[in-house]
């Protein structure tokens, strides 16, 4: 890649397949017909930001980025809180947090927080122990892992392939079940849960991407009686 627009080619030979193009019947039998080299997406990996000069609307759980378009740029430092919109339109990675807490003696308990958070859950590695979150309306007891004096807490937040693989253009921004139909514009039997969804096309040239981040760390301190 160099700087301004850049031009990708792909090139296929697709071979007919031999097992010939019979496509009625039960789905198992209409599922062998496939060519024997099918191109899949593209996707380009590094450090560096994706901006948009389109519109951005907060719908409350997701974003609605409409007309303009997307491009590279040199990556930026990100701010606690959602990330998406921190130009990380189609990020898929994880995110790390890193602090020192002191720990005055062992007298004390220790409870982390995430507050404000979207993801699908969190490592938090003190020492040599790791935690695992699976959900974040819980503190977390880290009174165990903590020593005397100051204390590396690495919490990793796992990210999710959402934003990287959508959907990102059905009507509704964000749906409760996904199928085929949901990335094809088509109404389909993942719209019953969305009775308001009522024409057949649900295609829109919007994106949408939902929010990924932590909004704050809490560590919540409280006297106990511990005797080790």
């Amino acid at each position: 890649l160099h700087s301004g627009n850049n031009t990708l080619i792909l090139h296929y030979e697709l071979p007919q397949s031999q097992r010939g193009t019979e496509t009625t019947g039960f789905e198992s039998e209409r599922n062998r017909f496939f060519f024997p080299i099918e191109p899949d997406s593209v996707y380009i990996k590094g450090n560096f930001d994706v901006v948009t000069d389109a519109a951005v609307v907060d719908r409350g759980g997701f974003y609605r980025v409409s007309g303009g378009s997307f491009r590279l740029t040199a990556p930026t430092e990100k701010q606690m809180g959602d990330i998406t919109a921190q130009n990380a339109w189609f990020y898929r990675g994880n995110l790390v947090y890193r602090f020192s807490l002191f720990c005055p003696d062992r007298r004390t308990a220790y409870r982390l927080s995430l507050e404000e958070t979207h993801g699908t859950g969190a490592e938090v590695m003190i020492g040599d122990r790791t935690y695992t979150m699976l959900s974040f309306r819980e503190p977390l007891d880290i009174t165990e892992a903590l020593l005397p004096g100051e204390n590396t807490v690495t919490v990793r937040l796992l990210g999710h392939n959402r934003n990287l693989l959508g959907p990102h253009h059905h009507i509704k921004g964000e749906t409760t079940i996904v199928g085929p139909d949901t990335f094809e514009g088509r109404r389909g039997f993942e719209d019953f849960v969305s009775p308001d969804v009522r024409e057949e096309n649900t295609w829109t040239d919007s994106y949408h991407f939902i929010p990924f981040g932590c909004g704050r760390i809490k560590i919540g301190e409280e006297q106990t009686i511990i005797n080790r």
